[in-house]
Parts: C-alpha cells; structure tokens; sequence
C-alpha cells in the first residue's frame, strides 16, 4: 500500500445514518485515538468501489472511478432557527385574495346607492350631461310606454259608462297619445318632475285631453326617498318610494347602473 498516497486522500465518515466530511486520514486516526469514531465505522474515499470499516482503510486502500451510494442514508433536517421560531415564514397570498374578494363585493353592493345618489343630484343641479349618463333614456321610454298603454287599455274596458263610440276613439287615438306624452316627459328635463313629484301626467276617461303637471306642482319639489332598496338580479336592482307610489329600477351597462324602468302607482 502506498502510505504517502493513502494519507492525502480525503476520507468521507458514515457514522450514525448521517455523512461528514471530508477528512484526512491522519484526522481519522486522532478521532479514532480519541475515540470519537471506532474502527468498525465506515468511510469513503475516492476510488473505493464500497464504503468499509475504517480498519481496512487503515490497512489498504482500493482504486475505483465509482462512488457507491450510502449505505442506508438519510435526508437531514436542520433544526430551525431562532428567527425561524420568533418570526414563522407565513404565506399571505390567501389573505391578500380574500381581501380583494371582499373589496370587490363591498364595491359591487354600493355601486347601485352611489348611482342613485349621483342621479339625484344630477337632477338638482339639472346637469343633462350627468342625468344622460344615469338614464337609459330609450328603453326606460319603450318600458314606459308598454305599461303606460296596458294601464290604460285596462281602464278604457273596465269602465262602463262611457259610451261606444268614446271608447273607439280612446283605443284607437290613445297609444299615440301615450306615446307622445312619453317622449315629452322622459327628458333629462322631465324626469325631475317625475321623479320627485311620484306622479306622471295620466290620460282621462272618455279620451279627454292628457292632463300635464301645472306650474304649483313644479314648485313642491322634494328629494325621492325609499324604503326598499336591494338587488333584484345579478345585474338589476330597485329602490321603492316610502309611499310606495314608485319604483326606480337600475340595471348594470357597460360597468355602469343606469335607470331603465319606472313601475308607475297602478290606476
């Protein structure tokens, strides 16, 4: 055995299911002196074709360009540090994405109030440009037409005193007339007086000319309350007078609430 050759390999040690090292074999003959490690304990070297008893190593050294694995080896876990154990590594990614859940939801549910509020004020300042923004001028006219009309109809064959002839005239003169009306009012001008007055101009019996709003009811303006006010829909959602006399629906466009319908008090 070459003696200079076996000393300035570097020795690795299997003691205890765990591997250290490197060592010089001079390193591995004071741990052994000092009987830190014993001579049935295995090391390794480069050129060994298996770990062996360091008294082998100590009497021959083999050659061989393959390392073997270790025998019986184990993955070691490092004890956490100190800061480790003060200041645990914690992940906020769920949180952060439940906080931003909630915000959205929060902004989702308030969304429909801050739309009413701006249409109220809209109509205060009389800003055409802001009411233009909050109503959705053609369908809330097609939707106030179609229940303006049914209102009427209803009423023209439910009464019973007019004669036939009146009849006639009403049900063939009355859709344009509602329709006219409609257009007229359902202005950014005209839905003030809508709005805050809960009233709408409403057709006569017997076909007799469309009643309008006189100046005294224009001047007796006061704010629209409501005492209901929740979602009807993923995408719609209503307030109701506190005398219930209207009901303003609001549905979601191109991210924003606008009024499209007004249920009218029933004749």
């Amino acid at each position: 055995m070459n003696t200079i050759l076996t000393e300035k390999r570097a020795y690795y040690l299997h003691k205890g299911g765990y591997e250290s090292g490197p060592f010089s074999l001079a390193k591995l003959q004071e741990m052994l002196g000092q009987k830190t490690i014993f001579e049935k304990d295995l090391v390794w070297c480069e050129g060994m074709p298996e770990w062996k008893p360091l008294v082998d190593i100590i009497s021959q050294c083999q050659t061989t360009s393959l390392r073997p694995k270790t025998p019986k080896s184990r993955e070691y876990h490092y004890p956490p540090t100190h800061d480790e154990l003060i200041s645990p590594k914690v992940s906020y990614k769920p949180a952060i994405l439940l906080g931003i859940i909630i915000l959205i939801f929060a902004f989702y549910t308030a969304s429909p109030f801050l739309a009413y509020d701006d249409l109220m004020r809209a109509m205060e300042s009389g800003d055409a440009g802001a009411l233009q923004e909050r109503i959705d001028f053609p369908e809330l006219r097609q939707s106030m037409k179609e229940e303006i009309r049914t209102n009427y109809m209803k009423r023209l064959t439910e009464d019973g005193q007019s004669n036939v002839l009146v009849k006639g005239v009403a049900l063939v003169f009355g859709p344009a007339l509602i329709d006219g009306l409609v257009d007229s009012i359902v202005t950014p001008s005209g839905m003030s007086d809508l709005i805050w007055n809960a009233k709408f101009p409403s057709l006569q019996k017997d076909g007799e000319p469309i009643k309008t709003m006189e100046p005294s009811q224009k001047s007796e303006r006061k704010h629209f309350d409501f005492s209901y006010a929740w979602f009807s829909g993923p995408t719609s959602f209503k307030f109701v007078s506190k005398n219930k006399e209207l009901v303003l629906r609001f549905h979601l466009r191109d991210f924003k609430w606008k009024l499209y319908n007004i249920e009218l008090p029933r004749a």
